[in-house]
């Protein structure tokens, strides 16, 4: 999401606003069971219990493909904003002695694909 983008041209109470547009959008694309937690200032983690890696893709774009839909208003313009996504899956049945590392791993790797879906052009979505 470009929401540094937003703070810098914008201000922060406009960043605010594409912030709340974007944790609608997630809100709107999960399912009950699902975890939408905010890791950092414009980064989420989505955990999506019993769900496949390419059904998570699946839910990763519609994501992305909503979001860049949605025009949020700024001064009388109708302003467009994108999310980039890396995704991975972890195996219910690790033992709990190595998730803690895993999980660590897990998120590093995600944090690494969802730069390379920046480097590529932003608004899209790598597993």
């Amino acid at each position: 999401m470009i929401l540094n983008k937003s703070n810098d041209h914008y201000g922060h109470v406009f960043g605010d606003v594409v912030l709340k547009e974007f944790a609608n959008v997630l809100m709107g694309s999960t399912r009950k069971s699902d975890f939408v937690i905010r890791f950092g200032g414009e980064e989420f983690i989505l955990i999506l219990p019993v769900t496949t890696l390419n059904e998570a893709k699946a839910i990763a774009e519609k994501i992305c493909s909503t979001f860049a839909m949605k025009h949020i208003n700024q001064g009388g313009k109708s302003l467009y904003f994108s999310a980039s996504f890396g995704v991975s899956y972890i195996h219910p049945e690790i033992d709990e002695s190595s998730s803690q590392r895993h999980i660590s791993e897990l998120i590093d790797e995600v944090d690494q694909k969802m730069l390379l879906a920046k480097q590529l052009g932003k608004n899209r979505v790598i597993t």
